[in-house]
């Protein structure tokens, strides 16, 4: 989001695949960049941003690219984790193992 004000109006810096891609349309077709932040009540650097993650997609290609970075996050998520569990494993076997003999 971005920290600069319009009108008393917070500039939106996410929007949906759809609203992205046809404000992109809408550049291209030629309207005016000024006109296209005013309307949408959204910054330049936001307009950039979405040219260079989205320019040139279909509605279609842009949520195949949503899915596939959701899916890459949560991969990450669990790549973390295992990580995480095999540092732990690593730094005390025996600790863990003689709490849970203790137990039993």
């Amino acid at each position: 989001m971005c920290d600069k004000r319009r009108g008393g109006q917070r500039c939106e810096g996410n929007g949906s695949a759809k609203k992205i891609i046809g404000i992109l349309k809408e550049a291209e077709a030629g309207v005016a960049l000024g006109d296209l932040t005013r309307e949408y009540v959204i910054c330049e650097g936001t307009y950039y941003r979405w040219k260079a993650k989205y320019g040139g997609l279909e509605l279609s290609d842009a949520k195949q690219l949503r899915h596939l970075e959701q899916e890459n996050m949560r991969l990450k998520r669990l790549l973390a984790d295992a990580l995480l569990d095999k540092q732990i494993l690593q730094k005390r076997p025996c600790a863990i193992f003689d709490s849970a003999r203790r137990a039993a």
